[in-house]
């Protein structure tokens, strides 16, 4: 990553898996004299308590893990109970999370 930063053609944004990344990424960028957003965007695709409290916080998705258990229970013990298998698909939607490492001035959310 820090290559990446130094490079003459260095990314506009950076998107990473894990919160924990993004944090890190957050601090080299900052580190190598980048400023988030304005001059570096990052995001996560997964929310935690890494992206709520990174200064700034960090854009990342909730892909909703407690709805996601919740329907897998639901779903296990009505096989157990002898229900037969659903014929569609149950998605359960993330939610983007927008915060101050992508809101650079005059964008609007």
């Amino acid at each position: 990553i820090r290559a990446r930063l130094a490079a003459p053609d260095r990314p506009d944004a950076i998107v990473v898996a894990t919160s924990d990344f993004a944090a890190l990424v957050v601090e080299l960028a900052t580190a190598s004299g980048l400023r988030v957003p304005e001059d570096l965007m990052v995001a996560a695709l997964t929310d935690s308590e890494h992206s709520r409290t990174s200064d700034p916080p960090i854009t990342a998705m909730d892909l909703n893990h407690e709805g996601l258990a919740e329907h897998s229970v639901e779903l296990m013990l009505a096989r157990l109970s002898g229900a037969n298998t659903p014929s569609e698909a149950h998605v359960i939607a993330p939610d983007l999370r927008v915060r101050r490492s992508t809101l650079r001035a005059g964008f609007r959310s």
